[in-house]
C-alpha cells in the first residue's frame, strides 16, 4: 500500500501537469491492498508486492482520468463511487495473479504449512499446483459471471414501476421516503413553489446588481473621457485662446 499511495501520487501528477487529484490519490491507496488481498496468504516476495502495489495504483488512477467518462458517454452507467476502478479492475487483476502465484510455486516452499494456505493440496491430498490454479481461475470467472448475473437482475428491477422512479428535483429525495409526522418540508412551511419563486427573486436581484455594476462602469468612463477631453483643452493654447474669443489679430 506505501507503493500504491506513492506511486498513485506520482502518476496524478503526471496526468494533472503537476497537480495532484485527492480522489485518484486515495483510490490508488485502497487499490494496493485491493490488488494483493488475493496473495496476500502466499508466498509473495517483497519485490512481487511492490509491483502489486504499483500495478493496482497504475490501473487505478489510468481508469479514473480515461475510462470514467467513456464509460457515462457509451454506456450511460454513471459510478458515483468509482466502484470499477478501485474494486473490479485491481480486485480481477489480484486473482489472475493469485492463481498465478499459486500454479507456479513449488510446494516444497510452502513446507508444512501448506495445509493452512490451500487445504486441498499436501496432509495426503494430491491436487498439485498446477491444478491448484486452474481451479482458482474457474472461480475467479464463475465470480465475475455471478457479479454480471445479479447486477443485470438488480437492474431490472429498478426498472419495474413503483420501485424506482427519476426523482423530479435532483438532490433532494424526499420523494423516496414517507415521513410519519408529515413532510418536514410542509411543517417549515416550503414548498417546491416556494423554493422555485424565491431562486427566481434571487436571479433577479444578482441580474439588477449586475445591471448597476455596468452603469456605474459606464458613467465612470464617461467621466474619464470629460476629465481627459477638458484636460487635453487646457494644455492646448490655441483651444484656449479660440474658446476665450482671441482671433490672433
Amino acid at each position: 500500500m506505501m507503493v500504491s499511495s506513492f506511486s498513485g501520487l506520482i502518476i496524478s501528477m503526471l496526468l494533472h501537469k503537476g497537480k495532484m487529484n485527492i480522489e485518484q490519490i486515495l483510490n490508488a491507496t485502497l487499490a494496493g491492498g485491493v490488488i494483493i488481498g488475493s496473495s496476500a496468504d502466499m508466498i509473495v516476495s517483497p519485490f512481487v508486492a511492490m509491483c502489486l502495489g504499483f500495478t493496482g495504483a497504475l490501473v487505478s488512477t489510468l481508469g479514473f482520468h480515461f475510462l470514467e467518462h467513456l464509460v457515462y458517454k457509451y454506456l450511460r452507467l454513471h459510478d458515483t463511487c468509482g466502484v470499477f476502478y478501485l474494486h473490479f479492475l485491481p480486485g480481477f487483476l489480484g486473482g489472475i495473479i493469485a492463481c498465478l502465484i499459486a500454479g507456479v510455486t513449488p510446494e516444497h516452499m510452502y513446507g508444512e504449512d501448506i495445509g493452512s494456505v490451500y487445504p486441498m493440496m499436501g496432509g495426503g491430498h494430491n491436487r498439485g499446483n498446477s491444478k491448484q490454479g486452474g481451479i482458482q481461475v474457474a472461480h475467479v470467472f464463475t465470480v465475475f459471471g455471478i457479479a454480471l448475473l445479479s447486477g443485470a437482475f438488480t437492474g431490472l428491477c429498478l426498472r419495474i414501476p413503483y420501485i424506482w422512479t427519476a426523482p423530479k428535483n435532483l438532490y433532494n429525495d424526499k420523494e423516496f421516503f414517507k415521513f410519519s409526522g408529515g413532510d418536514h418540508d410542509e411543517k417549515l412551511n416550503i414548498d417546491e413553489n416556494t423554493q422555485q419563486q424565491n431562486q427566481k427573486e434571487r436571479r433577479e436581484e444578482r441580474a439588477e446588481k449586475r445591471d448597476r455594476k455596468k452603469e456605474q462602469k459606464e458613467d465612470e468612463k464617461k467621466d474619464k473621457k470629460k476629465k481627459g477631453s477638458s484636460e487635453r483643452k487646457k494644455s492646448d493654447p490655441e483651444e484656449v485662446k479660440a474658446d476665450n474669443g482671441y482671433s490672433g489679430v
